[in-house]
């Protein structure tokens, strides 16, 4: 049979990848139990994933079965031997038959072959019952063999066709072959998952490996399959309500087919259901990825979409999905330390403390998104973002400028804008989907303000005015604070105009007031058509007051 028959299939308004849930009134199975099966995980930073049974397997496939009648002998009985012995008792009774007609007969020969040929039809009779009683035999050892393991998983393909050579049956014949489908069948009911309760995503390979060790063929598999769904399909028209009727019909899609003639759904609901049941089961699989994932979890779940069936597109989008929440818990801790009433410099360094574990996540996907065996990858593997999340709103967006803002303002808190932090913010900016613009708005208010402090600090404390080149000294200082030079006119420009509002206030420029202004322009190295505006605006419309009045 084909693996794609035990594909798990999620939900539509007819299928689900919720678990059965049997009655043991409606099927003749014994009831359902689970047992341990353990599963090797290709990735290191996983527990081995296991399906957990509630008792032992002897009650899944009903226990041990004792041999009866002849049953016992037949057992001890090679192929060989019991020719042998058929052979034997066929031509003892022969033998006792024709000498019990020549002695109670008189010598007649034909009461001698009479006795011979009623002898004979008796010992026929116990050598064709000794025969046909083989193939039951052999079913009751096959029964006992398999529900001797604790771990059904164990059986071997190998043992299972020793005892169908033991006893020169094959599955041809009815009684061992029908022992094989009641417990693959029986196998079948107890993998799957009880109600409430997800599919792990190893049913389907623990199904298949128990099919090809039992060696059942794949018609019989499937009938297996199709028959365990219309029990079902008639216990929960029988015993259940019309929601529960629809939720049992969900859970059956996981194995059972053929989907159109026996549980009345399209082949349409069949792919929808595959793709849902992939979903869930991938997204149950990226819960344990965080912030420290590395190559072979990415690897895992590279494989893990492979045996879902997912598609490339889905696999990218559950995955950014998965990063952007984990990002979204940083952003979440860091708004509500920012917007705290009590909040304090510890709170602050905590909010930035966030936003670079953001960083560092997202540096971390971007070098995994260039290593040289990233085609082997989980799909999606590559920057952060908030789009598409709880933060892409315009409400939200202000939060995030508020963060970017007290990033900014952190990089710039020594004085001076380094570069690993010039590409944080870019970074950053990306990460919270803010514009070219609005993250320039927010940099250039703040570098502004440092920049107006550190030009202050300079005049006050003489360095610039006795320094050898006043135009290097700023220039210096817009690098170091990665701040526009244009930028820097308008504000020398601002602060002389400042300076001589200041000054003409009474209506008169002293002495002074001309020699600071000049030592002022100087040092900001302000042009002189600049000057000449400044005082034609400021002292014109000092003298239009003075003529009005």
């Amino acid at each position: 049979m084909n693996p794609s028959l035990l594909t798990s299939s999620p939900s539509t308004p007819f299928l689900s990848p919720f678990p059965l849930k049997l009655a043991p009134s409606s099927l003749t199975l014994p009831k359902r139990h689970r047992f341990l099966v353990s599963f090797p995980r290709s990735s290191s930073a996983e527990t081995p994933s296991t399906l957990t049974l509630e008792s032992k397997p002897d009650n899944v496939f009903g226990g041990n079965r004792e041999l009866t009648g002849i049953q016992p002998l037949v057992s001890n009985l090679s192929p060989p031997l019991r020719l042998a012995s058929s052979a034997i008792i066929l031509a003892g009774a022969l033998a006792a038959g024709y000498g019990l007609g020549t002695k109670f007969g008189g010598g007649s020969r034909n009461l001698a072959l009479g006795g011979a040929l009623v002898a004979g039809a008796a010992g026929g009779a116990v050598v064709f019952a000794l025969n046909s009683a083989v193939p039951e035999v052999a079913a009751i050892n096959l029964h006992n063999y398999v529900s001797g393991f604790d771990d059904p998983t164990q059986v071997s393909k190998e043992e299972i066709e020793g005892i169908a050579k033991k006893y020169g049956v094959s599955k041809q014949d009815e009684a061992f072959n029908a022992e094989l489908c009641d417990l693959y069948s029986m196998f079948v009911s107890s993998v799957i998952p009880p109600g409430g309760e997800e599919l792990t995503g190893n049913e389907v390979e623990t199904i298949i490996n128990f099919k090809n060790a039992l060696g059942i063929d794949d018609p019989d598999a499937a009938s297996m399959h199709v028959e365990l769904g219309r029990r079902i399909f008639r216990q929960r028209l029988e015993t259940g309500d019309r929601d529960g009727d629809v939720e049992q019909r969900r859970a059956t899609s996981s194995f059972l087919l053929p989907w159109k003639r026996v549980f009345k759904v399209t082949d349409s609901q069949v792919e929808i259901a595959i793709r849902d049941n992939a979903q869930r089961l991938y997204f149950s699989k990226l819960k344990s990825v965080v912030k420290d994932i590395d190559v072979e979890q990415l690897v895992s779940l590279r494989q893990a979409q492979l045996s879902y069936r997912l598609s490339d597109e889905l696999a990218e989008d559950l995955f950014r999905q998965h990063t952007r929440k984990l990002v979204e818990k940083n952003i979440s801790a860091a708004l509500d330390r920012l917007k705290s009433r009590t909040r304090t410099v510890q709170d602050v360094v905590k909010v930035v403390e966030e936003l670079d574990k953001i960083l560092a996540f997202n540096n971390k996907l971007i070098s995994l998104k260039n290593h040289e065996d990233a085609a082997s990858f989980a799909c999606g593997v590559g920057p952060v973002s908030v789009s598409g999340g709880k933060y892409d709103s315009e409400r939200e967006k202000d939060d995030l400028k508020l963060l970017y803002r007290a990033y900014v303002t952190d990089a710039l808190s020594g004085g001076r804008m380094e570069e690993h932090k010039l590409a944080a913010l870019n970074q950053l900016k990306n990460i919270f989907g803010l514009g070219k613009r609005e993250a320039e708005s927010i940099t250039l208010d703040i570098t502004s303000k440092v920049y107006r402090k550190r030009l202050a600090q300079g005049v006050s404390s003489g360095d610039l005015e006795f320094s050898d080149s006043k135009a290097a000294s700023l220039q210096n200082l817009c690098e170091e604070l990665h701040f526009d030079p244009q930028k820097a006119t308008e504000i020398h420009e601002e602060i002389y105009r400042q300076k001589l509002q200041q000054c003409a206030a009474d209506g008169v420029l002293s002495d002074e007031d001309v020699k600071a202004l000049t030592r002022l322009r100087v040092m900001l190295c302000i042009p002189q058509h600049t000057i000449d505006a400044a005082h034609s605006d400021i002292c014109g419309s000092l003298f239009e007051k003075v003529v009005s009045s």
